[in-house]
């Protein structure tokens, strides 16, 4: 049997790792080409060529891949058809007595674990690749006992170190077999333990920490923990009684927590329970979650006294129980970002209950997706290998497994690669559609459900309360069309024509007749509405007939009706041929089928574009024809032609207009020659802008106090500057944030995050950068670095490759990925939306060099 080669370094988070391999000339399995180069049977001949399966996303202050890719300057072949690979990983080598186990695996293929090098003594243990012999990773001072549990793409990985004389257990990292120590002020002779669980490629680590009085079985102070990197102690992740098994590149934590025995999803010591799994389950622990924020974990039944395995699409979503094999207990490990799920079913591990019929203990088990049967994998191995294979521990993005196998009556670790590979597929969440955003936002689903989060004084997400939330809830569960954000008030508009709204009511913007804040959504409308829109504190919608109808503040006239009278009732403005509006803080905007725009209310700064200051309380014509979309925006307004062309007017005040000035404008300017789409404006109190081109890139100016341009800076931008090259379908400008969709359904949120607006979680403050809330289809990964090719071109090398992110890059380089020291060989790269080729001089002579690019 061929060994299987398993590829070398990959990335850190915030960073992309380009290793380069000297010539040669490889025998190698074509599954270790990465997804890029997988094909069914026959042979592979690559020369100075590419292996890629994963692209880089934005990731706080740079650049990080889900995967890596590999270059092999010389030849590689395959022959003979298709075979799956199991691997005895063996031991530390010794006494009878010796055992391993695998727990865990990278990208690049190194796997970790442990092993006994005498009875009852273990030490950390690591395999650079499954024909490695395991390396002793030794154990800190003070302790005599290690166990390496999680390894991220760098390289380093973490686990738990134990002191037999006493018991105390402390989270340890490696290289070095670091003690990360535990935290808390404690009464003396308490004992404290702690371990880490899981960590990311950025090198955040989670676990939990705990201290025990010294009589006492008892833990008096238990959390989840996090270990920023470099960090000797943790800092806690909120409810007593928690634990933290897994984090992923985004930072997002899941575990458990006492509260309920409830799945948790945290978010550096922000905690929101997972949506509960079914009725008959005592609680729900959460075990895994790949990079994009699908989450595994499972369920104890009240019914059958088992445990069952669970899937959640993402954060917010209601889990799938995961098949498994007849009457079993199912427990799931690890999931990887294709969706692909290891762990056990079959056995006992509760202890209640007798072993189900035809199995003898657990069996190590994969789900291709969330709703695939488990595939127990004794089935799929050669015979003859000895092996026994109980619980499949990790699972990397290559499909590669480890995990335990029992030989005999010992343990041995395993690594097991299955060809053909699996299909890269899973059960595809909703993505998202559309948003609307002011001081909360809003956003639909490609389902029809309704989300939020965000402010919620006046009741204006819908929830039925008043409290912020800091992660999106879902408000509606289907049938949801359109959408709309007032400064606290909110409109949606559902399949049946009907009109809904909650929130802020003091003028009526609400249309109920009343004055009366909403915290649930009250239907307006019955139905006949086609289209909404609302304003700073006034609401606009538009009928199956044409005809305009407005409700709320009309101090300025920007309802429309002739007066300054506000409305508590829906009103009719204009009885035909209206069909799209737009509200402003104080004016409104609305398209006849001609193509005319029209205008009323507030001109202070001109925004009605007729040439003056002068305020209207009855609708104006501003243009004849031609034009196709418009926006209204605090005192000022854009149209954009049907030729594409953008055009603006009125408060200019933060280079909001993108004229290249801060002079206000009474008339319209042209802005853009062509290509725009769709424009969105900070309606409700703000003064930033953006808009969409044809080619799907997003474009922003204005005020950026808070990172609400999504340029990486808090500096003004009096022009248009390019912010993502490609692929967004959907934009929204809140307060002082802004929102984004992209073409794979994923939800993107820049600025301010005071109130939990951005939906990440946490109270950030500021999202200088694009951050991913809502996950899009499987299998469609985070915009950002996509490399094209990597060869070798004499002593250099030479990198090409695509930025979604229209940012500026540096390349660093190194020999020795552990000592730190890195030298600065190129800058000033741009990422525009275009092919880049970069040249890197072989500075260090050296045959194996690794690089990282990193936004500027």
């Amino acid at each position: 049997m061929k060994k299987p080669i398993f590829s070398k370094w990959a990335i850190l988070a915030g960073w992309l790792w380009v290793p380069l391999l000297s010539a040669q000339t490889i025998t190698i399995p074509w599954h270790a080409i990465g997804p890029a180069g997988r094909g069914g049977g026959g042979g592979l001949s690559i020369s100075g060529s590419i292996g890629q399966w994963d692209a880089a996303r934005v990731s706080g202050d740079g650049l990080s891949l889900s995967g890596g890719f590999w270059v092999f300057t010389g030849a590689a072949d395959v022959s003979g058809p298709p075979q799956n690979y199991l691997v005895n990983l063996g031991t530390l080598g010794g006494a009878f007595e010796n055992q391993s186990e695998a727990l865990g695996i990278n990208n690049s293929g190194v796997i970790v674990g442990y092993s006994y090098f005498a009875p009852g003594y273990s030490r950390a243990v690591y395999w650079a690749d499954a024909g490695s012999p395991a390396v002793n990773m030794g154990v800190p001072a003070g302790f005599d006992q290690s166990v390496a549990w999680k390894i991220n793409d760098f390289g380093a990985f973490v686990g738990w170190s134990t002191s037999r004389s006493n018991g105390i257990t402390h989270a340890t990292s490696w290289a070095g077999a670091q003690d990360l120590g535990t935290f808390g002020s404690f009464p003396p002779g308490a004992q404290l333990n702690s371990a880490a669980l899981g960590i990311n490629a950025a090198g955040q680590v989670a676990g939990y920490a705990e201290g025990y009085l010294a009589d006492s079985s008892i833990p008096f102070f238990s959390s989840g923990a996090y270990w920023a990197p470099g960090a000797s102690s943790p800092s806690t992740l909120g409810l007593r009684g928690s634990v933290a098994y897994a984090i992923n590149d985004s930072g997002e934590i899941v575990g458990y927590s006492s509260r309920g025995f409830a799945a948790v999803l945290g978010s550096h010591g922000y905690e929101s329970e997972l949506v509960l799994p079914p009725d008959d389950a005592y609680g729900s622990i959460a075990t895994g979650i790949n990079a994009s924020g699908q989450i595994i974990g499972y369920y104890e039944s009240s019914v059958d006294f088992r445990y069952h395995g669970l899937f959640w699409p993402d954060a917010f979503s209601p889990p799938v129980v995961l098949a498994d094999l007849s009457g079993s207990v199912t427990i799931p490990r690890s999931i990887n970002a294709a969706g692909q799920i290891v762990g056990y079913s079959g056995g006992n591990t509760i202890g209640l209950l007798q072993l189900p019929s035809g199995l003898s203990g657990p069996h190590a088990v994969l789900w291709l997706n969330a709703t695939s049967p488990p595939i127990d994998l004794n089935s799929v191995v050669p015979a003859g290998t000895g092996l026994e294979l109980t619980v499949a521990h990790g699972i990397n993005d290559s499909g590669e497994i480890v995990g335990t196998s029992m030989m005999g009556y010992l343990t041995r670790g395993f690594a097991l690669t299955l060809n053909p590979l699996a299909p890269l597929s899973n059960s595809v969440p909703a993505s998202a559609t559309t948003v609307a955003a002011s001081g909360h936002s809003l956003f639909l689903r490609s389902d029809g459900s309704l989300w939020a989060m965000g402010d919620n004084y006046a009741g204006q997400l819908g929830d039925s309360t008043s409290i912020a939330h800091y992660m999106p809830e879902p408000i509606v569960a289907g049938g949801v069309i359109a959408v709309a954000a007032g400064l606290a008030h909110s409109l949606f508009l559902k399949s049946d024509g009907s009109l809904w709204a909650m929130g802020d009511n003091q003028y009526g913007q609400l249309g109920d007749g009343t004055s009366d804040n909403r915290a649930s959504p009250v239907r307006i409308v019955a139905g006949g509405v086609t289209a909404i829109a609302a304003g700073t504190y006034h609401s606009l919608f538009v009928k199956s007939d044409g005809s305009l109808w407005a409700m709320g503040w009309n101090g300025s006239g920007q309802l429309g009706d002739g007066t300054t009278t506000g409305a508590d009732s829906p009103e009719q403005i204009v009885p035909a041929g209206v069909t799209a509006i737009a509200g402003g803080y104080t004016h409104s905007l609305f398209l006849k089928s001609d193509g005319s725009l029209w205008a009323m209310g507030s001109n202070a700064h001109g925004e009605l574009g007729d040439g003056t200051t002068a305020d209207s309380t009855i609708p104006k014509q501003i243009m004849s024809d031609g034009v196709a979309r418009i926006a209204a925006g605090y005192s000022y307004s854009f149209f954009a032609k049907t030729n594409g062309s953008l055009w603006a007017v009125g408060n200019n005040s933060d280079g909001q207009l993108g004229d290249g000035t801060m002079s206000n404008a009474q008339s319209p300017e042209q802005i853009v020659a062509g290509g725009v789409t769709a424009i969105a404006t900070g309606g409700t109190w703000d003064f930033h802008s953006l808009f969409l081109k044809s080619d799907g890139s997003l474009w922003a100016f204005g005020d950026n106090g808070y990172g609400e341009l999504g340029d990486g800076t808090t500096n003004v931008s009096l022009i248009p500057e390019q912010i993502v090259c490609a692929g967004v379908t959907a934009i929204a400008c809140g307060l002082v944030h802004s929102l984004f969709v992209r073409s794979d359904g994923s939800l993107w949120a820049m600025g301010a995050d005071y109130t939990g607006q951005l939906g990440d979680g946490g109270n950030s403050g500021m999202q200088l950068t694009p951050e991913r809330i809502v996950a899009g289809a499987a299998g469609v990964l985070p915009p950002g670095l996509l490399i094209t090719s990597a060869a070798r071109v004499g002593n250099d090398f030479q990198l090409s490759f695509t930025s979604e992110y229209c940012l500026t890059y540096s390349v660093l380089g190194t020999t020795d990925l552990l000592s730190g020291a890195w030298t600065v060989l190129q800058t000033g790269i741009p990422g525009n939306g275009a092919t880049v080729q970069v040249t890197i001089p072989n500075t260090f002579n050296q045959p194996q060099q690794f690089f990282r690019i990193k936004q500027e």
